[in-house]
């Protein structure tokens, strides 16, 4: 989903310390160090601040349906803060979620004009997926390579995942906490599909944050 919602005449939100979770998201996506003392109020002031300081140019609402699917009044007040936002930054703002955020976003007529609404399609055994994949392999904790990109890989994980990037990167999480607890070090096919039933007693460690890229090649 996506929108232009420069020149938005929005209505600004009265009972902020109701809608934090919007503002405080937009807060650590600045980097910014909060206290739960922060009122409302000052959650939205100091994001306003911020937000046309440092110059932005695209706004991106990641899994909205987390803060939209609650009580009715909260997901108004969350719904006011998202246009809030719109309203005083004046950029282009991006939401990714579920399809019943996007009922939820439908159901408020001025968010619905504002927004145009795309399905994004399932992960296929591509390039693209190749490129993500890749990328992705470079942030986990293992010391070998596991050529997540291979083809072999990619048609495994989309078999088994549905082409889902939620399942997609909560099946290579699992099998990666596998890989270190099983001392292989690295995800391979079989690992992929165990990780679909065996859960991992922990999770990768915070410890081995250092991707030792180059170490060992896949065999």
């Amino acid at each position: 989903m996506w929108s232009d919602i420069a020149g938005y005449g929005g209505q600004l939100i009265r009972n902020t310390h109701q809608a934090n979770e919007i503002y405080s998201r937009f807060l650590s996506a600045l980097g910014t160090p909060q206290v739960s003392s922060m009122t409302g109020r000052h959650r939205r002031h100091l994001a306003l601040e911020l937000g046309k300081a440092s110059d932005l140019r695209l706004l991106i609402v990641d899994e909205i349906q987390d803060v939209l699917l609650s009580t009715p009044r909260q997901q108004e007040l969350a719904l006011l803060a998202t246009k809030d936002l719109m309203n005083s930054l004046k950029v282009p703002v991006l939401a990714l979620g579920t399809e019943d955020a996007r009922h939820s976003l439908e159901a408020d007529q001025h968010l619905k004009r504002r927004f145009q609404f795309r399905e994004l399609p399932a992960w296929r055994a591509d390039e693209y997926l190749c490129h993500f994949l890749e990328a992705y392999e470079s942030t986990l904790p293992l010391k070998k390579r596991s050529g997540l990109g291979s083809h072999s890989i990619m048609k495994v994980l989309v078999k088994e995942t549905e082409g889902l990037m939620g399942e997609i990167v909560e099946r290579l999480r699992n099998a990666a906490a596998i890989a270190i607890a099983s001392g292989i070090e690295r995800i391979t096919v079989d690992l992929i599909k165990r990780a679909r039933y065996e859960v991992p007693l922990t999770g990768i460690s915070e410890n081995r944050t250092e991707w030792r890229a180059g170490t060992e090649e896949v065999a």
